[in-house]
């Protein structure tokens, strides 16, 4: 909805109060240095503020200078710097990676306690601090923030200040579901309007905010004034630009209303608008469409439009697509066509999970850059105590001498303990930065095993696709090629999720549920058997039990080995058995199947890493199966070991993990 769409508003209103603040510190001369550096510095961040919109590529060219100056020892005021950082930040937000502008924000703290830089550059500071938490989602952060923000504003009587932080406020507690609250801070947000010069934009995005809050609080009597007065503000201003919005919002309340001819008049008064060519217009007044012929019960016609709406929309956006999947089940539903109810209902699930992984990602992301920083502070804070206290140990020191020289031994035993003091220590910056060297290791072989696995199947893809575009090929000859393009692509596409979830597996360990083996076992199965379609799949599993563990990674560990089962198999009649037992609190699981056998001298480099005893022709797979298995296990402190194989009979594997105590 365009009320909860946190970002329309707000980065407006940040961008306004940006430029505000960067035209004015020029104005006022704060940001003019005599020095050539300074000049060309100021001059690219004015490059920035002017394409920052238009041209991504040449605004982080842009930054991407300004850092080399700096990193080349460049001397340049605190108030450029801090242009620099919020234009930084801005950047990032226009990117849509608020992580990496929480990142700035935190590396520029130290500018606040500079006096070269303006309140108006504090003030701005503040609010995208705050303004990070309520996007990311931390509501308790921004609450805090949003407040002193506020209050800051107040005293410096920083209206603009005030308006914004007001203004978020309004999110939040929209975000929140408390109306209420969010209509009174939207009220006095409006009673600024009077006194202070905020664009007509600006405001008319307040007044949208204002009617959607009632229409929310289903007061639809008090909405449709509201909306009343929105057009006549827009169309007196001119502010045409906002109209798809207001009658995208508007007519989806009139069909909650029931009033569907009413809704059937704006949606037409919607498609007269001038915004042909603009997507979002399209798929807005799409949505409208539909959800109008829902109503009137035109069921084909409007599965026909979300049908439209789907083919249409980038797989990248996840709640569209969420939605319309959501609209086509109940479409469905109502035509008593079950069959692709549940089909749209489980794409509608699916993209559901994406979202909410992609939004618990992005709040992983959030808390690491945060506890780092937090640690890095907290560190800083502790080396500073230890400076002061061995400082004065010196002093103190430096004084006995003075005042007594007779006493050379305690002088000597205190200068051997300071000795073995600074010995310590440097063995414990030996030891951190030798651990620090191993892991950046670690990380450097996989992403080179990353690089050099990926090569390949990406390098077959655009060999053989200039191979088809070549003239004189056969079609039987492009059919071949067709083919292993569509096999190199799945590959590339199960390797880059295989690796997904190996870099998501540390967080998956850690949630521990109550699950039935047996389900579990036979969900995996009987997805298993959609992929090898030309085989039967057998299970044969002890009686059903439920156990605890974290079933995320450990359906992961089961499905990579039943996969293996599978895949590995030229039996027609795949049969894989599976034996339980809880020994000591630890549950321990022996899976036997009857497929190829793997020869006892690859029996322990099986579970490496992109290790593989077969082709890619002859079977595909990332390469990262068992190997993947055993770094679940071990982060759970469980262990996978090869019982028997024999070749052309089969192998059996034990799985075991420790259980809660």
């Amino acid at each position: 909805m365009i009320i909860i769409r946190i970002g329309y508003l707000l980065v407006l209103m940040l961008l306004v109060s940006i430029a505000h603040g960067q035209d004015q510190s020029n104005s006022n001369g704060n940001l003019t240095h005599d020095s050539l550096d300074d000049k060309k510095f100021s001059m690219l961040l004015d490059t920035v503020t002017k394409y920052m919109y238009r041209d991504l590529d040449l605004t982080n060219e842009a930054l991407d200078e300004c850092h080399l100056m700096l990193e080349a020892g460049l001397s340049i005021r605190d108030s450029v710097l801090m242009k620099y950082a919020l234009s930084q930040i801005y950047t990032r937000y226009v990117e849509r990676k608020p992580v990496d502008a929480y990142q700035v924000i935190l590396d520029n703290q130290y500018l606040v306690t500079s006096n070269d830089v303006s309140s108006k550059q504090l003030g701005d500071l503040k609010y995208l601090e705050s303004f990070t938490y309520l996007y990311i989602g931390d509501l308790e952060a921004a609450q805090k923030a949003l407040y002193e923000g506020l209050e800051l504003g107040r005293e410096q009587k920083d209206t603009s200040a005030i308006i914004k932080n007001l203004g978020s406020l309004v999110q939040l507690y929209s975000r929140e579901d408390d109306y209420e609250q969010a209509l009174k801070y939207c009220e006095e947000a409006i009673g600024y309007f009077g006194v202070f010069d905020m664009s007509k934009s600006t405001q008319a995005l307040m007044y949208f905010e204002k009617a959607a809050i009632y229409q929310f609080l289903e007061d639809y009597d008090e909405a449709k004034e509201q909306y009343k007065f929105l057009l006549n503000f827009v169309c007196n201003h001119q502010l045409d630009y906002h109209l798809p919005d207001i009658y995208s919002q508007l007519g989806q309340m009139l069909i909650e209303m029931n009033e569907i001819d009413s809704a059937e008049y704006v949606y037409k008064k919607m498609v007269d608008l001038d915004f042909a060519e603009d997507e979002a217009f399209l798929r807005s007044s799409g949505v409208l469409n539909g959800k109008i012929l829902k109503a009137q019960k035109r069921f084909p016609e409007a599965e026909k439009v979300f049908v439209g709406l789907l083919e249409k929309t980038d797989t990248t956006e996840l709640e569209s697509k969420m939605n319309d999947y959501y609209d086509l089940s109940f479409i469905s539903e109502m035509m008593n066509d079950h069959e692709s109810a549940y089909t749209y209902l489980s794409e509608y699930n699916k993209f559901k999970e994406k979202k909410e992984g992609g939004d618990e990602q992005q709040k992983t992301s959030y808390l690491k850059v945060k506890y780092a920083s937090d640690k890095k502070e907290k560190d800083n804070a502790i080396l500073q105590a230890a400076l002061y206290k061995s400082k004065a140990e010196k002093n103190q020191l430096y004084g006995w001498i003075i005042l007594a020289f007779l006493a050379a031994v305690a002088f000597l035993f205190a200068f051997y303990q300071k000795l073995r003091y600074s010995r310590h220590l440097e063995d414990t910056v030996k030891k951190r930065t030798e651990n620090l060297q191993q892991s950046n290791e670690e990380l450097e072989e996989l992403n080179r095993i990353l690089s050099h696995e990926l090569k390949e199947p990406v390098r077959s893809i655009v060999s053989f696709s200039d191979l088809i575009t070549r003239d004189g090929i056969v079609s039987s000859k492009k059919e071949e090629y067709l083919n292993i393009i569509n096999r190199s692509g799945k590959q590339l596409d199960q390797l880059l999720d295989d690796v997904s979830f190996l870099r998501e597996s540390k967080s998956a360990v850690k949630k521990w549920t109550s699950f039935n083996v047996n389900s579990m076992l036979t969900e995996i199965t009987e997805d298993l058997s959609k992929i090898y379609q030309n085989k039967e799949i057998h299970l044969y599993c002890d009686d059903s039990l439920n156990i605890e563990g974290p079933t995320k990674s450990l359906k992961h560990v089961f499905k990579a080995l039943f996969d293996n089962s599978s895949k590995y198999n030229d039996n027609h009649s795949v049969e894989i058995r599976v034996q339980y037992k809880l020994q000591k609190n630890t549950h321990s699981f022996m899976i036997t199947d009857n497929g190829l056998g793997i020869d006892s001298k690859f029996q322990v480099q099986v579970f490496n890493l992109f290790e593989r005893l077969h082709t890619k022709a002859e079977y595909d797979g990332s390469g990262l199966g068992l190997g993947m298995v055993k770094r679940i296990l071990t982060d759970i402190q469980g262990k996978i070991s090869m019982v028997e194989s024999k070749l052309g009979e089969g192998t059996t594997f034990n799985v075991s993990f420790p259980g809660r105590r």
